[in-house]
């Protein structure tokens, strides 16, 4: 058993401990505010390295900005060459063949007739011509039913001109492509 005998008076006693408190207190804070010190010095350190880092890639990425450029030029031609390449595709697949309608229409024209204008809007076909005489306007509208190219065919109009030198007649005929203008 031990025995303790306090032979300072009860003031002293408190303002000892009041001071071992207030020392406790302080190196408590310089102990907060080291470790505050230490975290920010740690944090500048890494805060400088990493802008070193950054400063090192800038210089290896700078010679490279320019192909970057060039390389999205290159990008946007090839995707607008490549709308279009889609656009004609599509064209082409969509459209009729031309070919093979005026080669068609070419074997139908009777040798007394010649075509003076052909026009075509969407599937319907007009031609304007002349010829020596009816029976050929009319002959270029059966030949034209019989191809495979022509849905339909008519005359619309004839009708007889004065030449100079010899008597023609002017006509005006009217069809209608297959759909697509394709062979069936």
């Amino acid at each position: 058993m031990e025995i303790t005998l306090n032979l300072l008076p009860p003031r002293q006693l408190q303002r000892r401990s009041e001071r071992r408190q207030q020392r406790r207190r302080v190196l408590l804070g310089v102990a907060v505010f080291g470790l505050v010190i230490l975290l920010y010095v740690g944090l500048n350190a890494r805060i400088a390295l990493i802008r070193g880092q950054t400063a090192a890639l800038e210089r290896r990425i700078a010679p490279l900005r320019p192909l970057a450029v060039q390389v999205q030029q290159i990008e946007a031609e090839r995707d607008a060459l490549q709308r279009r390449q889609d656009a004609l595709q599509q064209l082409v697949s969509a459209g009729p063949r031309w070919s093979v309608i005026l080669s068609t229409l070419a074997a139908a024209v009777p040798k007394d007739l010649w075509i003076t204008s052909l026009q075509f809007n969407g599937n319907s076909i007009l031609i304007e011509g002349k010829s020596l005489n009816q029976a050929s306007a009319a002959t270029l509208v059966l030949l034209m039913k019989r191809t495979p190219v022509i849905a339909s065919a008519s005359l619309r109009v004839i009708r007889e001109e004065q030449m100079p030198t010899a008597r023609v007649f002017a006509f005006q005929v009217a069809g209608t492509l297959r759909p697509g203008g394709q062979v069936p």
